[in-house]
């Protein structure tokens, strides 16, 4: 009878497990359908060496943020597929960034799933210049088309 209850226990343990396992992975942070909270944006400057170098680690620049943090952002529209937050920077990046060749810009975000509170961090790097920095204005509707100046 013992053994029946201790068996019983670890099954329905392992059970619990693989299911709160289950809606972990399913409950991560998604724009699309539920608000995040506890915004965090950052960009930097990464300066690096051609050639994987163990002893020297790359040279990391922050570039001032209009604001580093957004407490948090709003679900999409129904019916809509994109959910854009604007960011903004005062310093000027063609100055900033000189050298495509050893470097890249890295804009980060995390946020929170506003119902479990899950985080996660979303990673963008841009190589080239000439093609990540547009001046102009976004175009109005489902579009990330810039209209230049």
């Amino acid at each position: 009878m013992l053994i029946l209850s201790i068996l019983t226990g670890i099954i329905s343990s392992l059970i619990a497990s693989l299911v709160f396992l289950y809606f972990t992975f399913r409950l991560k942070p998604n724009i699309l359908r539920h608000p995040l909270i506890n915004c965090k944006v950052q960009l930097e400057l990464v300066k690096e060496e051609k050639g994987f170098s163990e002893d020297k680690l790359p040279e990391l620049e922050t570039i001032k943020m209009d604001y580093n943090s957004k407490m948090f952002i709003e679900k999409n529209a129904k019916g809509s597929k994109y959910n854009r937050v604007t960011f903004r920077t005062f310093e000027d990046l063609d100055s900033i960034w000189s050298d495509d060749n050893n470097s890249y810009l890295r804009f980060r975000i995390s946020a929170n799933h506003e119902l479990s509170g899950l985080g996660k961090v979303f990673t963008q790097c841009y190589d080239l210049k000439k093609e990540s920095i547009k001046e102009g204005t976004f175009e109005f509707g489902n579009s990330f088309r810039i209209i230049p100046i």
